[in-house]
């Protein structure tokens, strides 16, 4: 259970669609689960119906523009238009944490909670920000997708294992990601109903997330 005197965690989620696909959906069951421990703030590169569901349910919403860093495991051009690609995603994402730092006018981010493995703006930002990173990971990109990382597999595994914590939804997508090698990972279902709230009912209050936050001399520790 999470203690109930510990003060309020600043989260600052990162969603990299706007549409209310799984991931999304998903992200707004955790944050209500974790309501009465957490003051959530939603990175969304545009608005859209992932917008308005947060908004509409008091969550504060930042919108701007990042780059994900995916490509086509076909693509052959790859290797031609790889360094102008790098540039631009560099360019847009410097610009987007910017934008978010200037946004936050201030506000101490306790952590920053990367929704999925396709963008790495969460590696920046929690640099910034000088807060926790952990790394939702809910794709196995090219089993999947058909995707892999448009820097390669291993930077971004590197990236991944170096976090604070990383959550991955399944085993096998821990087992796909090598994520023994984290250096704090879980596998932990999606936020789920209790079985007294197993009635589709999106307003109802007993949502739980496996996850233990503490919050000791300014620091967060994620525990299993």
């Amino acid at each position: 259970m999470i203690d109930k005197k510990m003060e309020k965690l600043n989260v600052l989620y990162i969603c990299h669609t706007a549409h209310l696909g799984g991931a999304a959906l998903s992200l707004h069951n955790m944050i209500h689960s974790m309501r009465d421990n957490i003051v959530p703030i939603v990175l969304l590169p545009q608005k859209g119906p992932a917008y308005e569901l947060f908004t509409k349910n008091n969550i504060r919403c930042i919108v701007h523009h990042f780059r994900m860093n995916i490509r086509e495991k076909s693509n052959v051009k790859h290797i031609v238009k790889f360094l102008p690609h790098y540039l631009r995603d560099k360019y847009f994402n410097l610009r987007c944490v910017n934008s978010v730092i200037s946004e936050l006018n201030g506000i101490k981010i306790d952590i920053v909670h990367s929704n999925a493995s396709v963008f790495t703006i969460g590696v920046d930002l929690s640099k910034r920000l000088s807060a926790k990173h952990v790394w939702h990971i809910r794709e196995f990109q090219d089993l999947d997708f058909n995707f892999q990382p448009f820097t390669g597999w291993k930077r971004l595994k590197k990236m991944i294992y170096a976090s604070d914590a990383v959550i991955a939804i399944t085993k096998s997508v821990y087992n796909h990601w090598e994520l023994n090698k984290a250096r704090n990972a879980y596998y932990i279902w999606d936020a789920v109903r209790s079985v007294s709230d197993i009635c589709l009912n999106t307003n109802k209050q007993k949502y739980f997330f496996f996850l233990r936050l503490y919050y000791v001399k300014q620091k967060v520790h994620l525990l299993q």
